[in-house]
């Protein structure tokens, strides 16, 4: 379940602010676009691949430091000391299928824009890490939505809540897509030091 080329978009509504576009560049071939939501007053979830191997990330133009940064799980967690953003909750579930959504981010880098979708299900099987190596057992919710680049890191929002952060998009079906489920984000979040930065490792192949 690596990263790939998202399909076409369905707009909607542009909210809610507290997310964001990320930038990341410096150290590879080219920039890299995506998004991230705040879940604390100065940090931001976004995609592991939409930073790896960058060494200037600015969420909405302001710096941000990469706080954790998880290959496996394609999570990390940005630290953005000069904004203090309101932030967003989680759900702390599995929704059930045929659940609403609204999948908010900003495809090829223009503005926020929302799109609407529905839970298609929880996925359990074997996967890859961002950089194509390891082999591990995840697990991910299938989204019934149509997204773009730049929708990585994107909310899977029921009502005001996240249930996952978009990653990737299906290679066979093009309204299908696939998010980190809100669970393994939380764990990443537990992780995070206090202060400090890590390494985005290297450049996508």
């Amino acid at each position: 379940m690596n990263p790939k080329a998202l399909g076409p978009l369905v707009t909607s509504l542009a909210s809610p602010s507290d997310v964001v576009k990320v930038l990341a560049s410096g150290s590879c071939t080219t920039q890299s676009e995506g998004t991230a939501f705040f879940i604390s007053a100065h940090l931001a979830i976004t995609n592991a691949h939409v930073v790896a191997g960058e060494t200037r990330i600015t969420l909405d133009g302001a710096p941000a430091q990469v706080a954790l940064f998880d290959p496996d799980n394609d999570i990390a967690v940005l630290r953005v000391p000069s904004l203090d953003e309101s932030s967003l909750r989680f759900l702390g579930g599995t929704p059930s299928a045929g659940t609403p959504v609204r999948v908010v981010g900003f495809p090829l880098n223009a503005t926020r824009t929302g799109a609407p979708g529905a839970i298609e299900g929880e996925l359990s099987g074997q996967g890859r890490d961002i950089y194509d190596k390891n082999l591990l057992s995840k697990t991910v919710l299938a989204v019934e939505v149509n997204v773009q680049p730049g929708n990585s890191g994107s909310p899977v929002l029921i009502g005001s809540l996240v249930a996952g952060v978009i990653e990737s998009k299906s290679l066979s079906q093009a309204s299908t897509a696939y998010a980190i489920s809100d669970g393994v984000v939380e764990s990443d979040i537990a992780k995070t030091p206090d202060t400090g930065s890590v390494s985005t490792q290297g450049c996508l192949p």
